[in-house]
């Protein structure tokens, strides 16, 4: 399901990602693949998730649902969120008009602040 949140974003976000320097590569963005295309394989990214929801027993599904209506773990989001805001790109937002939580609260998003969220979250920093 991730994967399918991560391709509706890239097809409802195509025209900023475009003018966003860390975004502007991506498949979509740059035609190496069509929009038809993208919708199909969230077509088959859906259908792999459903067919694996229905292979869970009642109780999983029971239990999983009772995530979305109990607590938050704070250990869990608040790394989560301080994350996000250090990948956003202060400099592209302010270019073309987004007005990010990063650029609103003036979050810390330098390069050395990223390395060592990279480092918790196991990605690779850029260079």
């Amino acid at each position: 399901m991730r994967g399918a949140g991560c391709t509706i974003n890239d097809l409802w976000d195509r025209d900023i990602d475009a003018q966003v320097e860390r975004t502007k590569n991506r498949p979509l963005v740059s035609g190496v693949i069509s929009q038809k295309q993208a919708v199909g394989f969230l077509a088959a990214q859906l259908s792999l998730s459903l067919g694996i929801l229905l292979q869970l027993n009642c109780y999983s599904i029971v239990l999983g649902a009772s995530t979305l209506q109990g607590q938050v773990d704070p250990a869990v989001c608040i790394p989560l969120y301080t994350a996000a805001m250090a990948w956003t790109d202060k400099i592209d937002d302010s270019r073309i008009g987004i007005k990010s939580t990063a650029l609103t609260r003036a979050y810390n998003t330098d390069g050395h602040h990223r390395g060592r969220l990279s480092h918790i979250s196991g990605e690779q920093e850029e260079e």
